[in-house]
């Protein structure tokens, strides 16, 4: 039943990410996928634990700042 848990998990980030929009939690998505699929083979929760956060920040710290250079950035107007 873990992978319940982690379905439930990916479902939950992924409204956050749709209401944000900020590209903070799409990388815990994609994460979450992964636990989802290993909780299928893995049956300890601290392995799949561990490779969810470490995959999300890994991903996070190297893909967000290539991707924030060519999305469209919203630029205050100063009047």
């Amino acid at each position: 039943m873990d992978w319940l848990f982690w379905l439930i998990l990916v479902i939950v980030l992924t409204i956050i990410e749709l209401a944000t929009v900020n590209l903070l939690t799409v990388w815990f998505v994609i994460s979450g996928i992964v636990a989802l699929f290993l909780s299928f083979f893995i049956d300890d929760v601290a392995i799949v634990s561990t490779i969810f956060a470490v995959l999300g920040i890994f991903l996070l710290f190297t893909t967000r700042p290539i991707l924030k250079r060519y999305l469209p950035t919203q630029k205050k107007k100063n009047k």
